[in-house]
């Protein structure tokens, strides 16, 4: 069974996989405390499950480059936006025979209060997560947005 070493010592609740549990259903729990940390605005909680060379396209077309400029990047949208809230659902997650990488692809939403009123984006992602000292991380990440609603859409 692996261990979320890294979750513990940063204080967060992370739940040991199941045993017998396929690296896939692992890596949709970790998804799934992803999601709850964004929802929590917990940065800390975000970043813990970023491999250290994590790079990330997001939908507007930005790029970061490592978990600090990550951790950075979070702390200013949610100190922007009270409110923000991103979901991502995986429709598939592909683990290499030798078990030590995966794909995930799926979809995802965000919104957030705006002056001009609720802004909702959304679209297609992939992620690519690596085994790192027996605990999956995710590498890196592209973010496609697909669709924009309320103010600031064009």
């Amino acid at each position: 069974m692996r261990h979320f070493v890294i979750a513990a010592l940063l204080g967060l609740v992370v739940a040991s996989p199941m045993p017998g549990q396929s690296a896939a259903d692992e890596i949709r729990s970790l998804r799934t405390q992803s999601n709850a940390a964004i929802a929590r605005h917990d940065v800390k909680g975000i970043v813990a499950l970023l491999d250290v060379e994590y790079q990330i396209t997001t939908g507007s077309g930005t790029h970061s480059q490592d978990r600090s400029a990550e951790s950075e990047a979070w702390a200013k949208e949610f100190a922007r936006a009270a409110d923000l809230v991103y979901v991502r659902t995986p429709a598939s997650i592909d683990v290499s025979s030798s078990g030590g990488r995966a794909a995930e692809t799926g979809t995802w939403t965000g919104s957030w209060s705006t002056p001009a009123g609720l802004r909702k984006v959304g679209g297609r992602y992939a992620a690519y997560w690596r085994l790192v000292d027996g605990n999956w991380r995710i590498r890196s990440e592209l973010f496609v947005t697909l669709s924009c609603a309320g103010p600031e859409c064009s």
